[in-house]
């Protein structure tokens, strides 16, 4: 489940998965060595912002939680983080958004 600011904006589990656990874990392992700790990424349920009307992007002051039953809670405020300038946000690849200044 992920709250912002005690409002629930997800709550969903393992079973609303297209695959089952086990399903990932034998097929990762076909293609990959898995360790104890490794941290499996499955994507996200529904009630992200950007598919919201209006779109409830986290601000400075928000409070981010988020839960996983019988594990616990993890807690964080959002803060007002220091500004890049225009442009250069990455991107959901993790590219730059344009090209690095040439070098003289």
């Amino acid at each position: 489940m992920t709250r912002v600011n005690g409002e629930v904006m997800q709550d969903s589990n393992t079973d609303d998965l297209i695959f089952d656990v086990p399903t990932l874990v034998h097929e990762l392992s076909k293609v990959m060595t898995l360790d104890p700790g490794d941290i499996i990424i499955t994507g996200t349920p529904s009630g992200v912002a950007m598919a919201r009307k209006p779109q409830p992007w986290l601000k400075p002051g928000d409070v981010c939680e988020v839960e996983i039953e019988k594990i616990g809670v993890l807690r964080n405020p959002i803060v007002q983080g220091l500004s890049a300038g225009p442009r250069t946000s990455r991107s959901a690849h993790g590219l730059l958004d344009r090209e690095p200044p040439a070098r003289s």
